[in-house]
């Protein structure tokens, strides 16, 4: 059984008249997708993904985070023991500068990054600190929440976004966020003292502390691996 799809043929004839008028539609149509195509070219931009554009394989760029959480106690009352205050932590971004132990992170052709992000949380309670490096290979990446980076240019400029605001930022320039809303955290410490009867007297001091944050990236520029 052969489907129900036909096939008609109709025959044309063309007289010279209608030849020429075609002829010179086709040369006009061909000229006009000529210059499109020409500046659509022309106008066209390297981005910073290109090979004109792109920063070479042998370098990488270093970005610095400081996250400084800076607190006050607003109600309640402290242990007699304050709490530990931890020294800063280095964050060794060329290997011209590694510690005698040597250079702590991976380096290949491929890195095109490397984001460190030191945070500290300093208030009459003590100091707690530490530091997160991230090494970026591939755009957009998003090395922590509110923060995309698009990518980075032949001169070392990165191109990023953090929470909703565009930032072109070069080597050797600094950007610091708008003022973050302030929050308060209610802790509890148990403070143990031995008495007299060698048993000891636990003592429960719970406060409130007020903190509020501050946050700067900052572009180290441009690394030979």
């Amino acid at each position: 059984m052969r489907d129900g799809f036909y096939i008609y043929r109709y025959d044309y004839k063309i007289g010279p008249g209608m030849k020429h008028s075609l002829l010179i539609v086709s040369i006009l149509v061909f000229c006009l997708l000529g210059c499109g195509c020409t500046a659509s070219n022309q106008n066209a931009l390297p981005s910073t993904g290109s090979s004109q554009n792109a920063l070479p394989s042998s370098k990488y760029v270093a970005l610095y985070e400081e996250v400084d959480d800076e607190g006050q106690i607003v109600s309640g009352n402290l242990s007699p023991v304050v709490g530990d205050a931890y020294p800063p932590i280095t964050f060794y971004y060329n290997k011209s500068a590694a510690p005698p132990s040597g250079f702590p992170y991976p380096i290949n052709d491929s890195l095109k990054i490397l984001f460190g992000t030191y945070s500290q949380k300093e208030s009459s309670a003590g100091l707690r600190n530490g530091l997160n490096v991230v090494e970026i290979y591939n755009f957009p990446s998003i090395p922590e929440q509110g923060l995309i980076i698009n990518g980075v240019d032949k001169n070392g400029t990165v191109d990023m976004i953090y929470n909703n605001t565009s930032i072109a930022l070069s080597p050797g320039s600094a950007w610091t966020a708008p003022p973050i809303p302030e929050w308060n955290e209610t802790n509890t410490v148990t403070y143990t003292q031995p008495n007299v009867n060698g048993q000891s007297n636990r003592t429960n001091y719970t406060y409130t502390i007020q903190y509020n944050r501050t946050v700067t990236i900052e572009n180290k520029g441009v690394i030979d691996k």
